[in-house]
C-alpha cells in the first residue's frame, strides 16, 4: 500500500498520509492531531506520473479526530467542500487506481 503524503496548503505542514478517499471527503492516517475548527486547503502530492499533475488541492472541514488501534496515531476524518470537475476527476481516478 502506497500512503500519499497530505499537507496543509498554508502552512506546508504535513498533517499525515492519506488512507482512504472517496468524493465526499478523506482519512488521513497522522501522528499527531491537529486542531482544525475551520475548513482546511488540503494539498495531497500524487503518485509519480499520475495523470496531469503531481498534486491536488482541495478545501476541506475535519469532521473526527480520533486516535487510532495504535494509541501513537490518530485517524483524521475531512469532508470535500466545493469540489471542481478537475479534483473529483482526480479523485476517482484515485480509486480506481488503487482498488483495481
Amino acid at each position: 500500500m502506497y500512503y500519499l503524503n497530505t499537507f496543509d496548503f498554508n502552512t506546508k505542514k504535513l498533517i499525515g498520509n492519506l488512507i482512504d478517499i472517496s468524493i465526499e471527503g478523506a482519512m488521513i492516517f497522522s501522528e499527531n492531531p491537529i486542531t482544525c475548527d475551520e475548513k482546511i486547503k488540503l494539498h495531497i502530492e500524487l503518485p509519480a506520473g499520475f495523470l496531469d499533475g503531481n498534486c491536488l488541492d482541495v478545501e476541506a472541514e475535519m469532521v473526527r479526530n480520533i486516535r487510532d488501534i495504535n494509541a501513537d496515531y490518530h485517524n483524521i476524518g475531512f469532508r470535500f467542500i466545493n469540489l471542481d470537475s478537475r479534483s473529483q476527476e482526480v479523485i476517482e481516478s484515485l480509486i480506481h487506481y488503487y482498488v483495481f
